[in-house]
């Protein structure tokens, strides 16, 4: 998918294509993949997801109080 917000898909790709690209979700697979081979538990992956998010909605408000 496109990087800006302004980038609509739809305009240049058929439905098809859009769904076949968002089953290929490059960050899914990789998470799946550290879980299918012992590299995280669900567990520590939800924790890290989680604490990420948090870090990223902290630093948000900092830039934009």
């Amino acid at each position: 998918f496109g990087h800006a917000a302004t980038d609509r898909q739809f305009a240049y790709m058929s439905p098809e294509e859009i769904s076949n690209e968002m089953s290929r979700d490059p960050l899914s697979t990789a998470c799946a993949l550290a879980v299918d081979v012992g590299a995280l538990s669900k567990e520590e992956l939800t924790d890290l997801v989680v604490s990420t998010q948090e870090l990223v909605e902290a630093a948000f408000r900092v830039i934009n109080p």
